[in-house]
């Protein structure tokens, strides 16, 4: 098997020191690690969030829900809680009573790394966060929306809309 891993380099065009980024629509100057501060991190919008750096993820739960997230002590990609960063293949690990706990990481929280398919899965992303104190979590798909009759378009479309309304802010 093979894994790719990606490292994710702060700074760049715009930001006065590569160790940090840059400020949004500004030349010059430092905007922190996080590219700058947000006030509330539970109300902030998912383009404010992203702005700064963080990642929507997801993951399948049982009827414990976000109860259910915790660390795994081991695992084949280290220790940490596991999301996925594409909710269809979250769907996968939903259970009756549960559905997909919807949320967002910091970028520097996280490792990411590209898992290819096989003849038993797509070829996905896997976040793992190191501290679960770190998960902003959001809101929640329905194990019923996650069971499609069938792939067709409008269906997936209608879980996308689903699960983009429990990515906003309460």
């Amino acid at each position: 098997m093979t894994i790719t891993l990606y490292v994710k380099v702060k700074g760049g065009p715009g930001s006065g020191n590569y160790g940090h980024s840059g400020r949004p629509g500004m030349v010059g100057g430092s905007g922190g690690t996080t590219g700058g501060t947000i006030a509330n991190l539970n109300t902030a919008t998912r383009q404010e969030l992203e702005s700064a750096g963080y990642v929507a993820v997801f993951r399948g739960v049982g009827p414990r829900g976000a109860r259910e997230i915790r660390p795994s002590e081991t695992g084949q990609l280290g220790s940490g809680v596991y999301f996925y960063d594409d909710a269809l293949q979250a769907k996968s690990y939903a259970q009756p009573g549960g559905g997909i706990v919807t949320g967002f990481v910091h970028e520097d929280d996280v490792s990411i790394t590209d898992v290819p398919g096989d003849m038993f899965a797509l070829p996905h992303r896997v976040v793992v966060l190191r501290d679960a104190s770190k998960f902003i979590r959001r809101g929640n798909v329905p194990t019923d929306a996650t069971r499609f009759r069938s792939w067709k378009k409008d269906e997936v479309a209608e879980f996308n809309a689903i699960v983009e309304r429990a990515l906003e802010a309460e």
